[in-house]
């Protein structure tokens, strides 16, 4: 009896323990398997991309989880290397462009509605030698994101669309030897469930990051009209090389409405068309002697010499 009732219990728990195996070795040989082999390498996901095309195509789907791993907790303190105080920037920001007679002023309330500046360029009563600091452009540069509404020249509606912030904008070197980092996070998380869709049989593998940090990096520059010059370098996803990178920038490129292909090369150039809209109508760069109120005294330079380390020299506009 008592071997009856053992063999009775036996019986659902070997089935159980010979179910259990199956299916971990039917997981196991779908996680050592390439999208390739299961047969949707080539489905159009984003913007007519496949995984093929974004060089995914035989990339394991247990390697997708380690990809995505890395993406899923950024540390934004390694990421951000040259962060803005957003409440000294304010006063910063306000002084430089209100000061002098500016055709842009606050409102009755005291805040200024710097999305003016992507279609008015700065006039003032004199010309000034103003400086910004990268911190004051990267402030402007957010404020102007996060006040746009509907208006917005083609890279700042961009940005809004695809739900960024600025968090860093760091000038480094000299004239047309300088550098230029522009770090934003964007809140993708809000199109989690988009991005999935789109992936099709890939999407169950795939966990999407609430928010990822893109790095964008430029060889800087200015030319003789006074008018900054960006060739874009790299752009990264958590300042890191990641296979996923390219499936991400497809996606936001597609709300770009750009034809398929662009990825990498249309985010970074409508984050370079924002920047150098914003830098043009506050001015001209360059150099000239000025006296302690800044107006200009001397003979104007425009080009290179008003970028320096971590800032750049404005020659404002007059009005006449």
């Amino acid at each position: 009896m008592a071997r009856r009732k053992l063999g009775c219990i036996l019986g659902p728990i070997i089935t159980l323990i010979v179910v259990i195996a199956v299916i971990g070795i039917a997981a196991a040989v779908v996680l050592n398997m390439t999208p390739d082999k299961l047969g949707f390498a080539d489905k159009p996901i984003f913007n007519g991309q496949s995984l093929r095309d974004m060089g995914l195509a035989d990339v394991k789907i247990k390697d997708f989880f380690s990809l995505i791993k890395s993406l899923m907790k950024p540390n934004e303190g390694e990421i951000v290397k040259n962060a803005y105080n957003p409440e000294q920037e304010s006063g910063n920001a306000k002084n430089a462009i209100t000061a002098g007679g500016s055709n842009l002023q606050p409102d009755e309330s005291g805040n200024v509605d710097y999305t003016l500046l992507l279609d008015t360029s700065l006039t003032y009563d004199n010309n000034y030698r103003i400086v910004y600091n990268d911190t004051t452009l990267a402030y402007i540069f957010d404020t102007m994101v996060q006040q746009a509404s509907g208006k917005a020249e083609e890279g700042l509606e961009f940005i809004k669309s695809i739900n960024a912030r600025i968090n860093e904008v760091s000038i480094t070197g000299f004239g047309n030897n300088a550098k230029l980092r522009i770090v934003m996070s964007s809140d993708i998380g809000m199109f989690s469930k988009e991005i999935k869709d789109k992936l099709g049989a890939a999407g169950s593998f795939i966990s999407i990051p609430d928010k990822i940090f893109i790095v964008c990096y430029y060889d800087m520059g200015a030319g003789s009209d006074g008018k900054v010059t960006l060739e874009g370098v790299s752009i990264k996803i958590n300042d890191t090389d990641n296979l996923m990178a390219d499936a991400i920038f497809a996606f936001l490129s597609s709300k770009a409405d750009v034809e398929s292909g662009a990825g990498r090369d249309i985010v970074s150039q409508k984050i370079a068309e924002a920047f150098t809209t914003i830098v043009g109508n506050l001015g001209d760069v360059g150099e000239a002697e000025a006296n302690a109120q800044g107006v200009v005294t001397g003979a104007i330079t425009l080009g290179p010499s008003g970028i320096a380390e971590h800032k750049i020299v404005i020659i404002t506009k007059t009005s006449i």
